[in-house]
């Protein structure tokens, strides 16, 4: 799996729990990891996004943009925070549901370019948001009341300054027509490939480099995968 190749593993698909057959025939330390598949996803996705974003990178030009130095901290945090908006959004538009294990197949044509897309739609979604928040009673505001899209329509916010910062970080990787890294992400790997392989290379821009080439984001990228491959490639393969 490297930059060359295009070959890589996408963490946002749910590992099929189906394959293992009926669930009871495993020990209960096994069944727990397995009820755990969702949070992992979901966690990994977070984790492979923010690596991209470079999100400490993101939080000083936040700071840049007006944020205090003393403000840093929770600009990592609402990093965080929008990652994790999108990729909710994003399971819970394709029905997925965290307490379903049912419906977690449905992940199954999910990869990050979707979680990408959906972040891009989270102003516009905040646009449509103030509007339609406006003309509903206050008993009515209180129910739909949505912080994360509330503090997108105010665009001198903490959290639209990390959005946008966000938004141009990721664009070189996930923007599949101008994106100059998008090309690594271009072969998704499946589980079984990475199962059956004798042998699984992580290369995000690695090979033929040198310390004065090789970026912080394509070593942590790589680190992470090998990370998560050897957690699948141990428990279920």
């Amino acid at each position: 799996m490297s930059a060359g190749s295009g070959r890589y593993f996408d963490p946002v698909t749910i590992f099929d729990h189906r394959i293992l057959g009926d669930l009871g025939q495993y020990d209960d330390n096994f069944v727990s990891i397995v009820e755990g598949l969702y949070q992992y996803a979901f966690t990994a996705t977070v984790g492979v996004l923010a690596t991209m974003a470079n999100i400490s990178h993101v939080s000083e030009q936040g700071v840049s943009r007006g944020l205090g130095k003393s403000d840093l901290l929770d600009a990592n945090r609402m990093g965080i925070r929008l990652l994790n908006y999108a990729v909710s959004k994003t399971y819970q538009q394709a029905g997925v549901s965290s307490s379903d294990m049912s419906t977690w197949a449905l992940s199954k044509d999910l990869t990050l370019f979707d979680v990408f897309n959906m972040f891009k739609r989270l102003l516009y979604q905040a646009q449509q948001y103030q509007r339609s928040f406006a003309q509903v009673s206050l008993q009515e505001q209180e129910r739909v009341y949505d912080p994360v899209l509330d503090a997108l329509t105010d665009k001198s916010s903490q959290t639209r300054k990390v959005y946008d910062a966000l938004l141009q970080s990721l664009q070189p990787y996930l923007d599949r027509q101008y994106g100059a890294m998008s090309s690594w992400l271009r072969d998704r790997v499946t589980l079984s490939e990475v199962a059956d392989a004798k042998v699984v290379i992580n290369s995000f821009g690695l090979e033929g480099g040198n310390a004065a080439t090789i970026s912080e984001v394509s070593l942590a990228l790589s680190m992470l995968y090998s990370t998560h491959i050897m957690y699948f490639r141990e428990y279920y393969c």
